[in-house]
């Protein structure tokens, strides 16, 4: 079964729920993943956080990365290891926050939802841009 790992920050409360929203959504369709702020040990111990976050990366085949509000430096050091060992990268963001140059140029796609908050509308067409990048 092919494994995504979705990276986006959970330094505030819409991310932390939008995380998680896009996850159900994803997983309703049949898709397995990694979510950090779920998956990986968050009670403080920085070491064993970072190794189980590349963990995930590793066993993932693509990385969806959310770009919408905040993007940070863990953000863009997951976007880059995943780039550097030959994942396709896909951000969703929205017209009010651009991607950052390094991490735009990593993506093999970036998608725009019209609003970004409306899961279920865009939903199938990220699967298909999952489905199309793991041929």
């Amino acid at each position: 079964m092919k494994q995504l790992f979705i990276t986006g920050t959970f330094r505030n409360d819409w991310n932390k729920a939008y995380n998680l929203r896009l996850a159900e959504a994803l997983e309703k369709k049949g898709l397995t993943l990694f979510l950090p702020q779920r998956d990986a040990e968050q009670l403080g111990n920085r070491k064993e956080t970072f190794l189980q976050d590349v963990k995930g990366v590793d066993n993932a085949q693509i990385l969806v990365a959310i770009g919408t509000k905040t993007q940070t430096a863990n953000w863009g050091f997951e976007i880059g290891y995943a780039y550097k060992s030959g994942k396709p990268v896909i951000v969703i963001t929205d017209n009010e926050h651009a991607v950052e140059l390094m991490c735009e140029g990593a993506a093999a796609k970036v998608i725009i939802p019209e609003n970004i908050d409306e899961i279920e509308k865009y939903i199938d067409d990220l699967v298909t841009a999952i489905h199309s990048l793991l041929k």
